[in-house]
C-alpha cells in the first residue's frame, strides 16, 4: 500500500470514528445532594471545578450550574429529551 493511500485510509477511519461518536454524547442527570433539585446536562459540556464540584448549563434553563455535593446519573438520550421538553 503506498503512503499516499495509507494516509487516505487513515483520514477516512478517523473521520469515520468522529461523526459516529458525535452522535453518541453521554446525557446525565445531576441532583443536587442539599436541595434535591435535579439538572441535566450532556458529557462534554460538564467543567471539573476543583474540590469536587462540577459546573455546567442546565439543559433544562439554560442557566449556568455549579455544584458542589450532586450525585451523577447517566440517562438515555430518550429520558433527556424528555425531562428538558417538557415532557
Amino acid at each position: 500500500m503506498t503512503q499516499r493511500r495509507r494516509l487516505l485510509l487513515s483520514f477516512a477511519v478517523g473521520a469515520a470514528a468522529t461523526v459516529g461518536l458525535a452522535g453518541c454524547a453521554k446525557h446525565y442527570r445531576y441532583t443536587d445532594l442539599q436541595t434535591e433539585r435535579e439538572f441535566y446536562a450532556k458529557g462534554g459540556k460538564v467543567n471539573n471545578e476543583r474540590g469536587g464540584a462540577v459546573t455546567f448549563t442546565d439543559a433544562t434553563t439554560g442557566r449556568k450550574v455549579t455544584l458542589q455535593s450532586f450525585e451523577r446519573e447517566r440517562v438515555s438520550k430518550r429520558a433527556f429529551k424528555d425531562a428538558t421538553s417538557g415532557g
